[in-house]
């Protein structure tokens, strides 16, 4: 639900936003930012006005403030494989290098809102894995009672209750903004064709964590140990399709579809330099943060990234949801 501060700038902005998340702009696919920035005291400041202005729900001030710190884009590149992931989900390449817009907003708030709860669940202790894992099964009840909001992470901690997709990357936004690598993981049947269930697996250094909040099952192991150890499959899981599906599982790393624009990397790149740990996770290119996890399973000692891991195009799909469900809100016409 916007809130009624902003809920005309919305209004008003948001046609040009569906025209740029929907249509194509021949000749607009690539954009980096450029580097005059403010000075290091006026971005200091800055930086602490647009954490006040994001935690306190002020839409207008804090895009105006990102604009200060980012103050312009100039030519660069953008990955094909973005493009082509976004595209597939129905969102174009204009996407990417719109200027800094709501929907940059609600990545930067809900940033802010898991890195805050997560600090104070875990009272600043980022090894703390197990008190994260315990509130997400308290908080998020695995059910699924046909709420009809779009369910980002945000959505799923505030109703408090989710199925097993659900409940692993709202556990995984938690994990991600106390520094670790993180994967919302597929079970897959090679037979149905389908997945019937959803894991996480998280890693940093050396440490890695299996996570399936449904079952509220947390191990100190890789997914792939598990998979290899046929008698603790049968004591986690009674189903047969799950014994199957963890040993063919689809790894997909769950970034949100503005962490894919440069204007966001950018952003989090001064914002960082500026508020040091008070700064919440975002803007990590997808790419690079797929790669950060590959590398870190062939360092661990007993696994391997012997599965597939992609990109997830599941928030695309919901960016794309959530476009047309305000445009139907507001009588805008959404641009297919």
């Amino acid at each position: 639900m916007l809130p009624r501060k902003y809920q005309m700038t919305w209004k008003t902005g948001l046609i040009a936003i569906a025209f740029i998340a929907v249509v194509p702009l021949s000749g607009h696919n690539e954009c980096a930012l450029a580097a005059d920035a403010p000075g290091k005291e006026t971005r200091i400041m800055v930086s602490e006005q647009w954490l006040s202005s994001v935690t306190g729900n002020d839409l207008d001030t804090a895009i105006s403030l990102a604009r200060k710190l980012v103050p312009e884009t100039v030519p660069g590149s953008i990955p094909q494989q973005h493009l082509k992931l976004a595209e597939h989900e129905g969102i174009k390449g204009p996407f990417f290098t719109a200027p800094f817009n709501f929907w940059d907003f609600e990545l930067w708030r809900y940033a802010c809102f898991f890195h805050h709860i997560s600090r104070d669940i875990t009272n600043d202790d980022p090894n703390n894995i197990k008190a994260l894992f315990q509130t997400v099964v308290k908080k998020v009840k695995p059910d699924e009672k046909g709420f009809k909001d779009i369910p980002w992470p945000y959505v799923i901690w505030q109703r408090g209750y989710g199925v097993c997709d659900r409940q692993a990357w709202v556990f995984c936004e938690l994990a991600y903004q106390m520094g670790w690598e993180t994967q919302v993981v597929y079970l897959w049947d090679n037979t149905t064709k389908t997945s019937p269930h959803t894991i996480a697996e998280i890693r940093k250094g050396q440490d890695v964590y299996f996570v399936d909040v449904y079952r509220q099952v947390l191990f100190k192991r890789p997914l792939a140990e598990v998979a290899d150890d046929d008698a603790l499959l049968r004591k986690i899981w009674k189903l047969e399709t799950l014994w199957r599906g963890i040993k063919t599982p689809l790894f997909w790393t769950p970034s949100y579809p503005q962490d894919y624009c440069p204007r966001n990397q950018k952003l989090h790149a001064v914002l960082k330099e500026s508020l040091k740990n008070r700064c919440p996770r975002f803007g990590a290119p997808p790419n690079k943060r797929l790669s950060a996890y590959r590398e870190l399973g062939q360092k661990t000692v007993f696994d391997k990234p012997r599965f597939k891991m992609q990109l997830w195009f599941y928030p695309f799909r919901l960016l794309r949801s959530d476009i047309i469900r305000h445009c139907r809100k507001f009588g805008v016409h959404f641009l297919k």
